[in-house]
């Protein structure tokens, strides 16, 4: 489980990147004719609107680990007056999982 929880880690850390690299990309994006661009901005913008459709369409306690775990993380153990920590490490395995159902990993 360990070992699960570590792959599916690694997998929304790297989803995580792509969506903060995607919002980049979409602020500074400037209107141009080359197909490329044009293109690349929208598979940035389908994207972040698939992301927020997934992340809005979860259950509040998985939402927030993603939220507080990978998107804004502050606190290192936010979740200690919350959860017992097994409780909190299968909520999170839980997380993972329906986030990376739906967004193909």
């Amino acid at each position: 489980m360990a070992e699960n929880l570590k792959v599916l880690t690694r997998q929304m850390d790297e989803i995580t990147r792509r969506y903060k690299t995607a919002k980049v990309q979409v602020m500074l994006y400037q209107p141009t004719k080359d197909p490329n661009l044009l293109s690349l901005h929208t598979m940035n913008v389908q994207f972040i609107e698939a992301f927020h459709y997934v992340l809005d369409s979860m259950i509040p306690e998985n939402r927030e680990i993603i939220i507080k775990d990978f998107l804004n993380p502050q606190e290192h153990y936010w979740w200690f007056d919350l959860y017992a920590r097994s409780t909190y490490y299968r909520q999170k395995n839980r997380a993972l999982r329906e986030i990376l159902k739906f967004l193909g990993q």
